[in-house]
């Protein structure tokens, strides 16, 4: 019976993620929807890793993942925002701008210290989510539908 309460538990830890997509998140555009539920996905590997749910998993490798994606995506929303003409694009640049250095930052901190990074990185990855597409991408999607 212990046994069967262990397995239970293990697999209801191993279902839970850190940030789950909702459709309130959508901005209309399904190419953008697609890569922000990448980067999501992404943002629950790392999650994934403090908790110790990733096997061979390399932290290194996640960080440059969500690095590389995000750089990617972050290209294609402002292609997007200046063939509409979003009167708040240089704004929004500024915000994608410090978003990939402060990422760049967390990478090269890990590689360069390889030590594991704490619930802060969590904390930081979380808020900028949940910033950056519920105020400062809702407020493109009206420009970009």
């Amino acid at each position: 019976m212990g046994t069967a309460d262990s397995s239970a538990s293990n697999s209801n830890k191993a279902s839970q993620k850190f940030i789950v997509w909702q459709d309130s998140y959508s901005v209309g555009v399904p190419k953008l929807d697609g890569q922000h539920k990448k980067i999501i996905d992404l943002i629950n590997e790392v999650y994934d890793y403090l908790q110790g749910r990733t096997g061979l998993l390399d932290l290194g490798r996640i960080l440059d993942d969500l690095s590389t994606y995000t750089q990617n995506h972050f290209a294609d929303e402002e292609q997007l925002l200046r063939l509409a003409k979003y009167p708040e694009y240089e704004e929004h640049k500024k915000h994608h701008d410090w978003m990939m250095q402060r990422t760049r930052s967390i990478r090269s901190e890990y590689r360069e210290k390889r030590e594991d990074l704490s619930w802060e990185l969590m904390d930081f990855l979380k808020k900028w989510w949940l910033s950056h597409i519920q105020s400062n991408d809702a407020r493109y999607v009206p420009y970009v539908k």
